[in-house]
């Protein structure tokens, strides 16, 4: 079930323009993609169990107990958002894929379309215009 209070928190600090916005990675030294700021509330709210840190490649990791995240939706936030795991996928009784929690925030676009909330940050869409989407997505948030 989506955790609603963060998700409006999310909006909030996206069309807040704290953050500058980046491409590609969570967070570089200019500044946060959109699952960045995600990870950056979740970090606030628990930073005594996760952190960034730099590999040694220079760039921002998402550190976690269960691992490190660069570019993707860490875990950790995905469940600091609320969002649930895949349906295992079986045949019979045999398990062929593990449920795993996803590794992007799937959005509404403006046409109904489905968004990747990453796939929007690196075109060129900025904060608002994800926020925007989040608000499509779960309107509940906002109510």
């Amino acid at each position: 079930m989506p955790n609603l209070v963060n998700i409006r928190k999310l909006v909030v600090v996206l069309e807040s323009g704290l953050f500058p916005q980046t491409k590609s990675w969570l967070h570089t030294d200019e500044g946060f993609c959109c699952l960045g700021v995600a990870s950056e509330l979740c970090r606030q709210d628990n930073p005594e169990i996760y952190h960034w840190a730099r590999n040694i490649n220079g760039h921002f990791e998402f550190v976690t107990p269960l691992g490190n995240s660069l570019g993707s939706l860490p875990v950790a936030t995905a469940e600091w958002l609320g969002l649930e795991p895949t349906t295992p996928i079986r045949l019979g009784s045999q398990v062929l894929q593990k449920p795993i929690m996803p590794s992007d925030l799937d959005l509404v676009g403006p046409d109904g379309k489905e968004l990747r909330a990453s796939q929007m940050n690196d075109d060129g869409k900025s904060f608002a215009e994800i926020a925007a989407a989040i608000r499509r997505t779960f309107p509940e948030a906002f109510q």
